[in-house]
């Protein structure tokens, strides 16, 4: 639906709902304004936000799903996965309750350099603490969670189950 902006009372349109609907009380005073402030600059929003979804959705869009998806162990992987889900959810329930009010209160440039802040703590969190999982098996990458102790067990166990398996056939 088209916003209207107050013009010259004797030159005015007419709409079916809003404040340009005939027969409102105020409808004299608002028009459509179709091309109101247009520059030659007015597609560039809608240009670059085309290429922020382009480049989205081969970066930082499935990359987190796919890291989800290796990381946890296979008996914890379902659980884990809908938890991160939930959170990704809620974090952005939370920014997005939360941004009119920040905007209000520290700008908007404000709110958007206080996520930005937030997310490059992340970024720093997930750096440090993500370990590399490129080119490894999944059985290899619930090792790399798991104590040396832990880690000898398991490899124990893992080879004790593939000799089983090699006399068997």
């Amino acid at each position: 639906m088209r916003q209207c902006l107050p013009v010259h009372p004797d030159n005015f349109q007419y709409s079916l709902y809003g404040y340009c609907k005939e027969g409102a009380e105020n409808a004299t005073d608002y028009i459509f304004a179709d091309n109101y402030c247009e520059t030659r600059f007015t597609a560039l929003p809608i240009a670059i936000m085309v290429l922020f979804v382009f480049a989205y959705s081969f970066g930082m869009g499935p990359i987190p799903w796919v890291f989800n998806a290796e990381v946890y162990p296979i008996w914890a992987r379902s659980t884990c996965v809908a938890l991160s889900t939930f959170t990704n959810w809620m974090f952005s329930l939370l920014m997005s309750l939360t941004f009119l009010s920040l905007s209000q209160t520290i700008t908007k440039y404000g709110a958007f350099f206080l996520y930005a802040g937030i997310s490059f703590v992340g970024f720093i969190i997930f750096y440090l603490f993500a370990p590399e999982t490129r080119g490894r098996r999944i059985e290899e990458i619930e090792l790399l969670f798991m104590n040396e102790t832990d880690q000898r067990e398991q490899m124990a166990l893992r080879q004790n189950a593939q000799r089983q398996t090699t006399t068997l056939e």
